[in-house]
């Protein structure tokens, strides 16, 4: 290893680096096989050699590390080893091949309603590990929950998770996390935020899951959208109801996410355990006690508009449910993608005008 410089073939510790499989702002993630334990593989991430003397991005890296160290719940990725090789800090964590919710999204687009419930629960059970911890994740979204083989979600990167009551890094009223899921209180860049600002984040999530996209990055907004526009969304904005987006969605899962994206705090559930019990609640097709009412919204009208659940969307064949969450999920982002109607009403006329230039062609001959 010459200057810092990690690749394939680098040796870490007990683990020798096999591939590249991300890279952020202070780290380089890769793959590597453990020589200890020949049948299992690791993801470790390596601090890039530029970012080094770069004092919060160091202090972020370290702090990265002693998260990990502290969290232990099966749905939260597992933290491995760490150390200093030739001068590179490292960390290995659990290595989840089957990817995250985010290529999931990407391939499928939405989840039925019973999915995004089971999604919810399990992303909660991992969020109140955090939160009895008293960490704040602060980053979550799709590409942050990972899918493991034995059926579980399960939270990762924790690049910008902190201790509630240890120091900030950054500046008061700076904003950090990521745009399209960024609670108000996070884009004010508001110091004293608690686990409440993680269950907003958790509503974009769950928003995203079931419209196809987080609730303020608009069908007709340009693709070119600031972050600062996006942040003045989430402090300003009042998200779309997702009964008016799809009949599918049922009203108490709609009312649910409506209330994770409130912009007070004090308006949100209090906790993960209380978002488990109204999800579990409406997988169960009971009633979980009702929220408060609404404020009225004069924009989109006094009432929320009553959502219809769909008997074809809403059930899981029989078969399917034999396989666990994470199993389907996986199974249904690597099938082929169906063709869509625009797509093969474009093969039908490029093949009809085809036909028409060989005829023309045919007859001028």
């Amino acid at each position: 290893m010459q200057d810092g410089e990690v690749g394939v073939g680098t040796r870490l510790g007990p683990y020798i680096i096999t591939r590249q499989i991300g890279e952020g702002g202070a780290g380089t993630v890769f793959v590597a096989n453990d020589s200890l334990h020949p049948s299992e593989k690791v993801a470790i991430k390596v601090m890039r050699p530029e970012t080094e003397e770069i004092e919060e991005i160091h202090a972020r890296f370290i702090r990265e590390i002693t998260v990990a160290q502290k969290l232990n719940d099966p749905h939260i990725v597992a933290y491995r080893d760490c150390g200093v090789e030739d001068g590179v800090l490292y960390f290995a964590m659990q290595y989840l091949p089957w990817g995250s919710l985010d290529s999931v999204l990407s391939h499928r687009q939405t989840l039925s309603w019973r999915e995004v419930c089971e999604c919810g629960i399990q992303i909660c059970r991992g969020l109140d590990h955090f939160h009895e911890l008293e960490i704040l994740h602060r980053d979550l979204k799709p590409a942050n929950i990972f899918l493991a083989e034995d059926g579980r979600l399960k939270i990762g990167d924790f690049g910008l998770a902190r201790d509630i009551q240890s120091p900030m890094l950054t500046a008061a009223g700076t904003a950090v996390g990521t745009a399209h899921y960024l609670p108000p209180e996070q884009a004010l860049g508001e110091p004293n935020i608690d686990q409440r600002a993680d269950l907003y984040a958790l509503g974009c999530n769950l928003f995203q899951c079931v419209a196809g996209y987080p609730p303020f990055d608009y069908a007709d907004s340009p693709a070119t959208t600031t972050l600062m526009e996006m942040m003045r969304r989430h402090i300003e904005d009042s998200p779309p109801r997702l009964c008016e987006i799809t009949s599918t969605c049922p009203t108490d899962l709609s009312l649910l996410i409506e209330r994770l994206l409130a912009k007070a705090p004090d308006e949100r559930p209090a906790s993960a355990s209380e978002v488990i019990i109204r999800l579990q609640a409406i997988l169960d097709e009971e009633h979980a006690p009702p929220f408060p009412s609404p404020a009225p919204n004069t924009d989109l009208g006094s009432a929320p508009p009553q959502c219809k659940t769909s008997s074809n969307e809403s059930l899981i064949p029989a078969e399917a449910e034999e396989c666990s969450l994470t199993e389907r999920l996986h199974a249904s982002a690597t099938e082929p993608r169906p063709r869509s109607k625009k797509h093969l009403a474009l093969i039908i006329t490029l093949f009809v005008i085809i036909i028409l230039v060989a005829s023309v062609s045919a007859l001028n001959y």
